[in-house]
Protein backbone atom coordinates (compact mmCIF):
# COMPACT_ATOMS: atom_id res chain seq x y z
CA UNK A 1 0.00 0.00 0.00
CA UNK A 2 2.80 2.34 0.53
CA UNK A 3 4.38 1.36 -2.74
CA UNK A 4 1.28 2.57 -4.41
CA UNK A 5 0.99 5.91 -2.48
CA UNK A 6 4.64 6.64 -3.23
CA UNK A 7 4.23 5.71 -6.98
CA UNK A 8 0.73 7.61 -7.15
CA UNK A 9 2.64 10.71 -6.00
CA UNK A 10 5.71 10.31 -8.60
CA UNK A 11 3.39 9.88 -10.68
CA UNK A 12 1.54 12.92 -9.58
CA UNK A 13 5.27 15.40 -9.09
CA UNK A 14 6.17 13.98 -12.82
CA UNK A 15 3.10 15.10 -14.65
CA UNK A 16 3.29 18.86 -12.53
CA UNK A 17 6.47 18.83 -13.87
CA UNK A 18 5.86 17.90 -17.41
CA UNK A 19 3.03 20.60 -17.34
CA UNK A 20 5.49 23.04 -15.93
CA UNK A 21 7.77 22.42 -18.77
CA UNK A 22 5.18 22.47 -21.59
CA UNK A 23 3.46 25.47 -20.57
CA UNK A 24 6.35 27.31 -19.56
CA UNK A 25 6.54 29.85 -22.83
CA UNK A 26 9.59 29.56 -25.02
CA UNK A 27 8.48 32.09 -28.21
CA UNK A 28 10.91 34.76 -28.14
CA UNK A 29 13.06 34.11 -25.24
CA UNK A 30 16.59 32.39 -24.92
CA UNK A 31 17.42 29.53 -23.29
CA UNK A 32 18.82 30.86 -19.90
CA UNK A 33 15.36 32.71 -19.89
CA UNK A 34 13.13 29.93 -19.98
CA UNK A 35 15.48 28.12 -17.18
CA UNK A 36 14.99 30.73 -15.05
CA UNK A 37 11.57 31.05 -15.21
CA UNK A 38 11.12 26.77 -15.43
CA UNK A 39 13.32 26.37 -12.73
CA UNK A 40 11.69 28.90 -9.98
CA UNK A 41 8.56 26.74 -11.00
CA UNK A 42 10.32 24.01 -9.96
CA UNK A 43 11.85 24.81 -6.74
CA UNK A 44 8.41 26.02 -5.65
CA UNK A 45 7.45 22.81 -6.06
CA UNK A 46 10.12 20.94 -4.55
CA UNK A 47 9.70 23.56 -1.49
CA UNK A 48 5.64 22.55 -1.02
CA UNK A 49 6.93 19.05 -1.45
CA UNK A 50 9.75 19.21 1.25
CA UNK A 51 7.09 21.33 3.47
CA UNK A 52 4.11 18.67 3.10
CA UNK A 53 5.92 15.80 4.49
CA UNK A 54 7.49 17.40 7.09
CA UNK A 55 6.50 17.76 10.57
CA UNK A 56 5.06 20.85 10.53
CA UNK A 57 2.30 21.29 13.75
CA UNK A 58 0.34 23.81 12.24
CA UNK A 59 3.08 26.19 11.09
CA UNK A 60 1.62 25.08 7.79
CA UNK A 61 1.50 28.65 5.82
CA UNK A 62 3.97 30.47 7.76
CA UNK A 63 6.31 28.17 6.91
CA UNK A 64 5.02 27.51 2.80
CA UNK A 65 4.79 31.66 2.72
CA UNK A 66 8.39 32.28 4.49
CA UNK A 67 10.06 29.50 2.20
CA UNK A 68 8.34 30.28 -1.15
CA UNK A 69 8.92 33.92 -0.76
CA UNK A 70 12.38 34.29 1.01
CA UNK A 71 14.06 34.05 -2.74
CA UNK A 72 11.94 37.41 -3.84
CA UNK A 73 13.14 39.35 -0.47
CA UNK A 74 15.86 41.85 -1.19
CA UNK A 75 15.22 42.82 2.39
CA UNK A 76 12.96 42.20 5.79
CA UNK A 77 10.37 45.12 4.75
CA UNK A 78 10.27 44.20 1.20
CA UNK A 79 7.58 41.06 1.86
CA UNK A 80 5.42 41.20 5.21
CA UNK A 81 3.95 38.03 6.10
CA UNK A 82 1.02 38.82 8.46
CA UNK A 83 0.51 35.50 10.64
CA UNK A 84 -3.36 34.22 10.31
CA UNK A 85 -4.74 31.43 12.56
CA UNK A 86 -2.89 28.14 12.36
CA UNK A 87 -4.36 26.25 9.13
CA UNK A 88 -3.45 22.38 8.74
CA UNK A 89 -3.78 22.10 4.77
CA UNK A 90 -3.34 18.52 2.93
CA UNK A 91 -0.05 18.23 0.30
CA UNK A 92 -1.90 18.73 -2.69
CA UNK A 93 -2.64 22.18 -1.25
CA UNK A 94 0.39 23.32 -0.18
CA UNK A 95 2.11 22.68 -3.67
CA UNK A 96 -1.16 24.49 -5.43
CA UNK A 97 -0.63 27.23 -3.03
CA UNK A 98 3.08 27.01 -3.25
CA UNK A 99 3.18 27.47 -7.41
CA UNK A 100 0.19 30.35 -6.93
CA UNK A 101 2.41 32.59 -4.61
CA UNK A 102 5.33 31.73 -6.08
CA UNK A 103 4.09 33.33 -9.52
CA UNK A 104 2.72 35.86 -7.79
CA UNK A 105 6.32 36.87 -6.37
CA UNK A 106 8.12 36.18 -9.81
CA UNK A 107 5.31 38.75 -11.69
CA UNK A 108 5.83 41.14 -8.26
CA UNK A 109 9.66 41.06 -9.23
CA UNK A 110 9.40 41.42 -12.75
CA UNK A 111 6.45 44.09 -13.25
CA UNK A 112 5.06 45.30 -10.01
CA UNK A 113 6.16 46.35 -6.45
CA UNK A 114 9.45 43.99 -6.44
CA UNK A 115 10.70 45.58 -9.52
CA UNK A 116 11.40 49.19 -7.64
CA UNK A 117 13.16 49.92 -4.56
CA UNK A 118 11.22 50.68 -1.94
CA UNK A 119 7.95 48.11 -3.24
CA UNK A 120 6.09 46.18 -0.59
CA UNK A 121 4.17 42.78 -0.77
CA UNK A 122 2.11 42.06 1.90
CA UNK A 123 0.67 38.29 2.26
CA UNK A 124 -1.98 37.56 4.47
CA UNK A 125 -4.34 34.52 5.24
CA UNK A 126 -7.77 34.13 7.14
CA UNK A 127 -10.71 32.18 7.62
CA UNK A 128 -13.90 33.82 7.31
CA UNK A 129 -16.82 31.56 7.61
CA UNK A 130 -16.23 28.40 5.53
CA UNK A 131 -13.77 30.16 3.84
CA UNK A 132 -10.00 30.42 3.90
CA UNK A 133 -8.57 33.40 2.19
CA UNK A 134 -5.28 34.46 1.17
CA UNK A 135 -4.79 38.64 0.20
CA UNK A 136 -1.80 39.24 -1.74
CA UNK A 137 -1.59 43.20 -1.47
CA UNK A 138 1.40 45.07 -3.77
CA UNK A 139 2.03 49.31 -3.30
CA UNK A 140 4.85 50.96 -4.34
CA UNK A 141 6.04 49.46 -7.54
CA UNK A 142 5.16 50.97 -11.28
CA UNK A 143 1.57 52.20 -12.12
CA UNK A 144 -0.32 49.26 -12.82
CA UNK A 145 -2.07 48.53 -15.69
CA UNK A 146 -4.96 45.42 -16.46
CA UNK A 147 -2.67 42.92 -18.58
CA UNK A 148 -4.00 42.97 -22.15
CA UNK A 149 -3.52 39.24 -22.67
CA UNK A 150 -3.53 36.62 -20.22
CA UNK A 151 0.31 34.39 -19.60
CA UNK A 152 1.15 31.23 -18.05
CA UNK A 153 0.90 32.58 -14.74
CA UNK A 154 -2.49 33.88 -15.15
CA UNK A 155 -3.87 30.70 -16.39
CA UNK A 156 -1.68 28.77 -13.42
CA UNK A 157 -3.30 30.63 -10.89
CA UNK A 158 -6.53 30.72 -12.14
CA UNK A 159 -6.68 26.83 -12.72
CA UNK A 160 -4.68 25.49 -9.32
CA UNK A 161 -7.14 27.39 -7.41
CA UNK A 162 -10.16 26.32 -9.09
CA UNK A 163 -9.41 22.72 -9.82
CA UNK A 164 -6.84 22.09 -7.11
CA UNK A 165 -8.25 24.11 -4.72
CA UNK A 166 -11.99 24.21 -5.09
CA UNK A 167 -12.02 27.71 -4.63
CA UNK A 168 -11.27 31.13 -7.23
CA UNK A 169 -8.85 33.69 -7.51
CA UNK A 170 -9.59 37.08 -8.85
CA UNK A 171 -6.70 39.59 -9.69
CA UNK A 172 -8.15 42.99 -9.20
CA UNK A 173 -5.12 45.70 -11.10
CA UNK A 174 -5.46 49.08 -9.31
CA UNK A 175 -3.01 51.83 -10.69
CA UNK A 176 -1.64 51.68 -7.18
CA UNK A 177 -1.10 48.01 -7.37
CA UNK A 178 -1.93 44.58 -7.88
CA UNK A 179 -4.48 43.49 -5.26
CA UNK A 180 -5.08 39.41 -5.75
CA UNK A 181 -7.20 36.94 -3.93
CA UNK A 182 -7.09 33.19 -3.81
CA UNK A 183 -10.45 31.82 -1.93
CA UNK A 184 -10.73 28.31 -1.21
CA UNK A 185 -12.86 26.26 1.39
CA UNK A 186 -11.47 26.73 4.99
CA UNK A 187 -10.38 22.89 6.59
CA UNK A 188 -11.32 21.72 9.47
CA UNK A 189 -9.11 24.39 12.63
Amino acid sequence: MLLGELRHRMKNLLGITQSMAWQTRTEGRTAAEFREDFMGRFNALIEAEDLAFSDHNGAGLTALFERILAPFRNDRASIEIEHGPAVELPSRALVSLSLIFHELATNAVKYGALSVPGGQVRVRWQVVGHELRFTWIERGGPAVTPPTQTGFGSNLIRSATSYNLGGRAEQHFAPEGLTAEIVMPAPSI
